[in-house]
């Protein structure tokens, strides 16, 4: 195991209503394996790529969504760079509450911050869809959210490589990125 320091840290968290599947895009991401406990609190790891010609280490936070844990979850929320807005394409509420989600994100964070927009379960069939495509571009658009940071992935489809390629890409435009990036106080560390 390569114990050397990594030459970038980025902080990461997973946000979103419950059962939207912040943590089968954790599992799928970190362990390549699926879990359907929910999360109790927070959940943490780290997970190390090479971007770049970079080690590139993303601590990730899986966070619960429900709403007796909220006021915990939003404790985690000052040290994080990247936050990755989840929702379920096949359950209309969970995208109506990112627009809450975002003011909670930006109550809790002094720092500059990104925001990925993670349509999720987007592998079932688009007549079981409450959310369109046109609906999620729409939203990313009239809040700001880059294109880039806008994806369609099926963390508990095991045969999709989405999850780890959308993290993948996020790492390599945060490295590209870098000279135009100010230090963020820790919340990503050169």
């Amino acid at each position: 195991m390569n114990h050397t320091r990594p030459d970038l840290i980025v902080k990461a968290a997973l946000v979103g209503d419950y059962a939207v599947g912040k943590t089968s895009i954790f599992q799928r991401y970190i362990y390549d394996k699926l879990s359907y406990q929910p999360t109790i609190g927070v959940d943490f790891m780290p997970r190390t790529e090479r971007v770049g010609g970079l080690d590139v280490k993303l601590q990730l936070w899986d966070t619960a969504g429900q709403e007796r844990f909220r006021s915990i979850v939003r404790t985690y929320f000052r040290g994080i760079y990247l936050f990755v807005l989840v929702f379920d394409v096949s359950w209309l509420a969970s995208f109506a509450a990112l627009a809450h989600w975002l003011k909670v994100i930006a109550e809790d964070t002094t720092f500059g911050y990104r925001v990925l927009l993670v349509a999720n379960k987007a592998d079932k069939p688009e007549t079981e869809w409450q959310v369109s495509r046109l609906d999620v571009t729409a939203f990313a658009e009239q809040r700001g959210i880059d294109a880039r940071d806008v994806h369609f992935v099926s963390a508990e489809a095991a045969d999709d490589p989405t999850v780890a390629r959308m993290f993948r890409t996020t790492l390599a435009t945060l490295v590209e990125d870098l000279d135009y990036l100010e230090p963020f106080g820790g919340l990503i560390d050169r």
